[in-house]
């Protein structure tokens, strides 16, 4: 036993050793073959390390899928994702050109070696040290390979997006003399690659005819950018320089995906002069659909002939065969995001039926690269899509249940009826349709086991059935897709069986049994032959049957209609169908809110259509109907933005004083301020504001109760719908009731009498005198007043007015003040000791001034004590 072992562990040890002298004689060998025998082992594993990038490179070239439909970029354009399932051969690659940097620092291939280890990390996807090691040849290497660094360096910062500093290295190489014909071509295609990217197709073929003659090796690269010229100038209409460039591609022996585009676009560019040449162009797209090597692309073929028939304006011809492009494909993702743009862009911009468009719109945004340009262009367009078809769902929806609301009862039963009628078809063709794709699937199942049974090796025991557990399991599988989960008993694909009669004593159980079965399996059936009764109740609930249900879909229509005239106009650019959606918004509701901003568009639309009654006629509406509104203003005064732009920034100069003033609790002259604001200065953005803040002044000066009042007024006034101050005021109104809550708890009471009457001072204004009866006569203390008036005031045209109070007072009043001031100025005067007033001077029980206002509220109480006491408080 130990001698085996022994064997063993020395014949493990020897194959061990043999695989490594293979490798190394493999190493050898690729050396050898390469003219590398005079080399040392450090430089022999720098080629190596390269000629290994340059298969991995063709690798990744080769599994990289192109978007034909685009011009195609002339580098390869890096996907970390998939180079870095190459792991292992990358870091054995970064290994070996690493020694002649870590060991032979003084081999002539050190700055070789670094780039390729800076190449080998940007497959790695480690771009930082990537970057790091290509400015350090940069910066230490040899002219050549300084060159070559920057090159690819610039190759990297594209990847990284960042072009700005790639504009910045190609323009320091253009100024650099570049020697070797490899870099010559290699910062040429790189240019190339840089103008590619910025979408700058003039600048691209320049580089690339420089690059050609300088391409080595295989024809097929040639081949490429010959191809890459001739999408290039068919893009900028040249093409006949486009069928030169295609026709090169197809001599230089590319391979057969390259050689089918070229063909493909050849076609494209070849002269249809006449009706013989349309049909043997149709005839050459039926030959490569015929052709079995073409099966894999039959989507773009499909998708050629479609932009074929789309050129004929045959639209309807292309949308078949987009279809057709669409069905056929099976991996090209770019084939299919083109063939849904594609459809998407002739239903907007040709067939205008934006339902559909929205439909292919949403597929070709779920297939698009987000990285692409064009991806954010079509990205908008099919949010705008989305936007105008919810809103034409709304309009529809409500139409049909306003008109199911019209119908009598019988009639609307017998409509849901049918409803749901064609609901539960709906429901069993697609049980159907699911059935039978799950039928499908197992039949394909079944063929997939037959032939992995016909494949099998009859020499194999497992490949019999019953030794093929993976067969068996299949099988079991299928069993219960078809059959169910069946017992292993006789008579196991009927549903219902006949026991087996047996003679014991149980025989009268098992007839039992089998009686049981046979009537529970016939309720089964009775179950499912039964159609379950559907309840009726929910296709009534969303019908407005009444007055409000009918206004709240009234509401919903006007602002849809409203939504799909704006994006008609502004968004899809199609004003005849805004004016139509418009002018059927304003026939069906004349009353609708937005009235006057429709007729300035619809003035608007005509006037840029040319239609100048028609643009007239809506000026004219709007300026008789809607004079105050900001639309008739803009149509009577071009320049009233600006100037209204101005008169906002004086007018908001204005309330920041009445606000220092309200801050200083001056609120008097505050209020009197906001008030000639408001009177001056109507047209202005921030009313809301003034009149909150007048609001709050109250609150500080008189009764809660009108500050309430004022409150819920502010909120209900439809000036204020759409004021942002509104949820302030309801915040305000909440604090006062509870104000008044805590009052009314704690057993006070808030009186009405004090909450009349308002403070301002720029009304005009009565002063009153009040005088007891019995000590003076009413009229003598007129006569005195008219007689003072008329002395002192000659042309202040007052007049006197006598008041009885009650049984033992009364008041003289003099009106009419122009405001607050005169009237103050007049009691001052009057009370002057000494003066002009002294006959009846003494018998003035009380004096103050009013506003006309306050004084038809005080006539009606005659609350001399109630007023005297607002009067105090805020005069």
């Amino acid at each position: 036993m130990k001698i085996g072992l022994r064997y063993v562990v020395y014949g493990g040890l020897i194959a061990g050793l043999v695989l490594v002298l293979n490798a190394c004689s493999q190493e050898k060998n690729t050396a050898l073959s390469k003219g590398w025998h005079n080399l040392n082992a450090r430089d022999n594993a720098y080629f190596l390390a390269r000629e290994r990038l340059k298969e991995l490179q063709t690798e990744i070239d080769n599994k990289t899928q192109s978007n034909y439909n685009k011009v195609l970029f002339p580098l390869t354009v890096i996907d970390t994702n998939q180079t870095k399932t190459y792991k292992d051969k990358l870091n054995d690659i970064v290994k070996k050109a690493s020694r002649a940097v870590t060991w032979h620092k003084n081999s002539m291939y050190v700055d070789d070696s670094y780039i390729l280890v800076g190449k080998a990390r940007v497959l790695q996807g480690d771009w930082k040290l990537a970057a790091e090691t290509f400015r350090f040849v940069n910066g230490e290497g040899e002219t050549n390979e300084r060159q070559e660094s920057l090159t690819q360096l610039m190759r990297l910062l594209m990847l990284k997006k960042d072009f700005r500093s790639a504009s910045y290295v190609m323009d320091y190489l253009n100024k650099q003399t570049i020697v070797t014909k490899k870099n010559n071509r290699d910062f040429s295609l790189t240019k190339a690659q840089y103008f590619r990217y910025q979408e700058n197709y003039r600048a691209m073929p320049p580089e690339i005819e420089k690059a050609i003659p300088l391409v080595r090796g295989k024809k097929e690269k040639r081949a490429r950018l010959y191809f890459i010229l001739g999408q290039i100038y068919q893009l900028l209409g040249q093409d006949s320089i486009a069928y030169i460039n295609y026709h090169k591609a197809i001599k230089n022996n590319p391979p057969y995906e390259l050689s089918f585009y070229s063909k493909l676009y050849l076609a494209q560019v070849t002269s249809l002069s006449n009706a013989s040449d349309k049909k043997k162009t149709e005839r050459y797209f039926k030959k490569l659909l015929r052709d079995k090597k073409n099966l894999e692309y039959k989507d773009k073929i499909y998708y050629e002939m479609a932009l074929f028939e789309y050129k004929q304006e045959n639209y309807q011809g292309a949308i078949t065969y987009l279809e057709k492009s669409v069905a056929a494909n099976k991996t090209n993702k770019y084939q299919k995001g083109a063939s849904y743009l594609k459809l998407g862009e002739i239903y907007y911009g040709d067939i205008k039926n934006y339902e559909m468009s929205k439909l292919y719109y949403d597929s070709t945004v779920a297939v698009w690269d987000p990285s692409d340009p064009q991806y954010r262009e079509i990205s908008e367009r099919q949010k705008v899509l989305d936007e105008f078809v919810k809103n034409l769902l709304v309009v529809r929806r409500e139409d049909s249940l306003q008109r199911l609301a019209k119908m009598d009862t019988a009639r609307l039963s017998k409509f849901i009826d049918k409803v749901i009628a064609k609901e539960e078809a709906d429901r069993v063709s697609n049980e159907k349709a699911a059935a039978a794709a799950k039928k499908r699937a197992a039949d394909q199942q079944t063929s997939n086991l037959q032939i992995i049974d016909n494949t099998s090796n009859p020499s194999d025991p497992s490949s019999w059935y019953f030794y093929n557990a993976t067969a068996i399991s299949r099988g079991k599988t299928d069993f219960t897709v078809k059959w169910g989960d069946r017992k292993n008993v006789d008579n196991w694909r009927r549903a219902v069986r006949e026991e087996p009669v047996n003679n014991n004593d149980n025989s009268n159980n098992a007839i039992a049994v089998d009686t049981a079965a046979i009537a529970k399996a016939k309720a089964d059936s009775a179950a499912k032959a039964q159609v379950p009764k559907v309840d009726k109740s929910r296709y009534y609930q969303d019908i407005p049957f009444t007055a409000a249900q009918l206004e709240a879909s009234d509401k919903k229509i006007q602002e849809a209609l409203y939504n799909l005239g704006r994006i008609y106009n502004l968004k899809l650019h199609e004003p005849e169908e805004a004016i139509k959606t418009f002018e059927n918004l304003l026939k069906r509701y004349p009353n609708y809110e937005n009235t006057a901003e429709i007729l300035y568009f619809l003035h608007l639309i005509n006037k840029d259509l040319g239609h100048d009654e028609r643009a007239e006629y809506y000026k004219k509406r709007l300026i008789s109907e809607y004079p105050k509104s900001i639309y008739a203003k803009m149509l009577l005064n071009p320049n009233y933005l600006k100037e209204s732009k101005e008169e906002n920034k004086y007018v908001n100069s204005l309330y920041k004083q009445a606000f220092s003033m309200y801050e200083r609790e001056d609120y008097i002259a505050a209020d009197s301020m906001l008030v000639n604001i408001m009177r001056d200065h109507s047209d202005n953005d921030i009313m809301d504001k003034m009149k909150l803040l007048r609001i709050i002044i109250t609150g500080r000066t008189k009764n809660v109760l009108v500050y309430k009042t004022q409150l819920q007024e502010f909120i209900s006034d439809k000036e204020n719908e759409s004021s942002a101050l509104l949820p302030k005021a309801k915040e305000l109104l909440s604090t006062a009731d509870q104000y008044m809550a805590s009052v009314s708890q704690k057993g006070g009471e808030i009186k009405a009498t004090d909450v009349r009457y308002s403070t301002n001072t720029s009304k005009s204004h009565f002063f009153v005198a009040v005088f007891e009866s019995k000590k003076t006569k009413k009229e003598l203390i007129q006569k005195q007043f008219n007689t003072y008036n008329k002395a002192n005031y000659p042309d202040a045209n007052l007049s006197t007015e006598l008041l009885t109070l009650s049984d033992s007072s009364f008041a003289i009043v003099v009106k009419t003040f122009e405001a607050m001031y005169p009237s103050k100025q007049y009691r001052e005067k009057l009370l002057a000791p000494g003066g002009a007033a002294k006959p009846f001077l003494p018998f003035i029980h009380d004096s103050f001034y009013i506003t006309d206002d306050n004084y038809k509220l005080f006539y009606k109480d005659k609350g001399v004590n109630t007023y005297l006491e607002f009067f105090k408080n805020n005069y």
